[in-house]
């Protein structure tokens, strides 16, 4: 943690450490005044870093979506069943790179080449410390799953591959409701031309 002389800490407890860890969070904060804050007590939903990939295929001019159960979404009364790019957490000393190409093979049956960095954000700060580096990752999208995920975790994964034109039509309708397929295919859109020039003229590094 990178120390900060704005910041006091008082306190950390971890509340719960199961599929995903809480903790209790208690300290003061240095006011536009000079003073100190009164102690602030808050739960902290401990994930860690993440990493995120959109599969694109510049030949066809495809992406790559996978769509699964999201039981946040539910609660909030929106869609659960969410169309996103591929994404994991980072397991102990891994990159993301790593990462990225072990949970595309796992969600949706997809060999990664080339992969280009976006941007990295954080999710929710106020109240979760996970930050997602994200990517686009060169692939194939004539050869992947339609069906994918880890059972062991209970998950299962609906792989859908579109076209850019009708994820960009969808875009722009509001039909994503997950921001980091937003922020994905908002980039692709940005950077779509130059990406296709640069990957069509120069073979894939993996």
């Amino acid at each position: 943690m990178n120390p900060d002389k704005k910041i006091r800490i008082l306190d950390q407890e971890i509340l719960y450490d199961g599929f995903n860890k809480l903790s209790r969070l208690l300290y003061r904060y240095r006011r536009a005044n000079g003073a100190w804050s009164d102690p602030v007590e808050r739960e902290i939903f401990r994930r860690g870093p993440a990493a995120a990939v959109l599969p694109y295929d510049p030949v066809r001019d495809r992406l790559v979506l996978i769509e699964q159960f999201r039981p946040g979404a539910y609660l909030a009364g929106t869609n659960a069943w969410q169309l996103e790019p591929i994404a994991g957490i980072c397991e102990p000393g891994e990159a993301p790179e790593e990462t990225l190409r072990r949970e595309a093979l796992e969600e949706a049956g997809c060999t990664l080449d080339a992969l280009v960095p976006i941007v990295s954000y954080h999710v929710s700060p106020g109240c979760v410390d996970e930050t997602v580096a994200v990517y686009c990752g060169w692939t194939d999208a004539s050869d992947v799953a339609s069906v994918a995920g880890d059972p062991g975790e209970q998950e299962e994964t609906r792989v859908h591959v579109l076209d850019f034109g009708e994820a960009l039509e969808n875009l722009n309708a509001g039909a994503y409701g997950y921001a980091l397929t937003i922020i994905s295919l908002q980039w692709l859109a940005l950077n779509r031309e130059d990406l296709r020039e640069q990957w069509l003229q120069t073979p894939p590094v993996t």
